[in-house]
């Protein structure tokens, strides 16, 4: 059936995957663990399919025709007071040679919903990959994190970030809730980390915050692989701030990795008090949640402590509510990516077991990486999210699900 012959495509892409977010995760089995969803029952799919991986998907034909081709790594934003969401992914392959690993994709796949996330609209593709260079070595667009403020929306990017000794950088905006966008070559932010020792700044994946005196978003960095020989040489977590309403970028607060943790993927969210809070993914795969503080806006952070929060070498998703309260989903399992689980933070138990209360698991399918961002009603929150009945990546969906529990 045209069904299992794409999903056959997939797993001919996974099987090629090389230095790549995925490549010691096994796909998980059709059910993992045995928490269950509203209504007691975990169900194969959630929520409304916006970007589909079960059939060959549109990034095959034009612009960038070829084969195999899927999508992958979802970051999602809803524009406050509108009922307009913006969903965005990596596109994989989808020109000769360019192949299924991270970075290999020459644009960024985005569609956009002005029903709040019930249906999306055409495929479209932004922050398209011209350089020269880059398209040689078949090395592209890496998402990524989102921002809005002030009626601006705001995606961060990077591009070449194994094959080229150096990466770039990028932020892109549009002002009319994403029917344009502009030029990537105009959000350039690569000469703000020249003077540094590491050569990459790989943004979120996730949701940066706007605070009374700045915006913040945060990216691990590191060495690029052609740089490195090879690995990614994490050298830890660095947030870029501004504090002009987003016209232009500077550094901000840094974590450093050491020889018992290596930050990296960090989420961000801002507490009742003001504080900041980072958590990590683990690049020396403890199985762990890791966290951070600040205190100054994300200028400086605390000793990095380990939450006890189980999850597989993945991303997960963090975000403060308009109630205020804090919400982290993440895969529920050490062994495989899936169990997408809900967590609340309770803000004055930081750095102990009682920090996160587990609230419930939304699918025990397939669940891989994931990005939240805040919706109107306060009591819920919005995921966009990997997921599948059968394998990890069939479908990128989006779905508004309760936070309280």
């Amino acid at each position: 059936t045209m069904r299992q012959l794409a999903f056959a495509c997939l797993v001919v892409c996974w099987a090629k995957q090389t230095n790549c977010r995925d490549v010691s995760v096994a796909r998980p089995p059709q059910d993992v663990g045995s928490d269950s969803d509203v209504g007691g029952s975990p169900t194969d799919a959630v929520g409304t399919v916006v970007f589909n991986n079960s059939v060959f998907p549109a990034c095959c034909s034009t612009p960038y025709p070829g084969q195999p081709c899927f999508f992958r790594i979802p970051v999602v934003l809803a524009i406050p007071n509108t009922s307009v969401v913006l969903a965005f992914a990596e596109m994989r392959g989808g020109a000769a040679g360019w192949g299924c690993s991270d970075g290999a994709g020459p644009a960024v796949a985005f569609k956009r919903s002005v029903d709040n996330g019930a249906s999306f609209g055409p495929l479209q593709y932004i922050a398209k990959d011209t350089d020269p260079l880059h398209n040689a070595l078949r090395d592209g667009v890496v998402l990524g994190s989102t921002l809005y403020s002030h009626g601006t929306s705001f995606l961060f990017y990077t591009s070449c970030y194994h094959k080229c000794t150096a990466t770039q950088s990028y932020v892109i905006r549009s002002t009319d809730g994403g029917l344009t966008w502009s030029d990537p070559a105009a959000g350039n932010l690569t000469q703000m980390f020249a003077s540094k020792p590491w050569q990459m700044l790989q943004f979120g994946e996730g949701l940066g915050v706007v605070l009374p005196d700045r915006l913040l978003t945060c990216g691990w960095v590191g060495q690029t692989l052609a740089k490195a020989g090879g690995h990614f040489g994490h050298a830890g977590v660095q947030c870029i701030k501004s504090i002009d309403g987003g016209a232009s970028w500077i550094l901000a607060g840094y974590l450093p990795s050491s020889s018992k943790f290596e930050p990296e993927e960090p989420e961000i969210a801002v507490l009742p008090n003001s504080s900041i809070l980072l958590n990590l993914r683990d690049a020396l795969r403890s199985h762990r949640r890791w966290e951070a503080l600040s205190s100054d806006s994300g200028d400086t952070f605390s000793a990095p402590w380990e939450t006890a929060v189980i999850g597989p070498t993945s991303n997960a998703a963090m975000a403060s509510l308009a109630s205020g309260r804090v919400i982290l989903a993440n895969p529920r399992s050490t062994t495989a990516r899936a169990n997408l689980s809900l967590y609340s933070l309770n803000p004055h138990a930081l750095g102990t077991a009682a920090e996160w209360t587990y609230l419930r698991t939304i699918t025990s399918k397939g669940s891989a990486y994931v990005t939240s961002t805040r919706v109107a009603d306060p009591s819920r929150i919005g995921l966009l999210f990997e997921t599948g009945p059968i394998g990890v990546y069939e479908s990128i969906n989006y779905l508004v699900t309760s936070a309280i529990p």
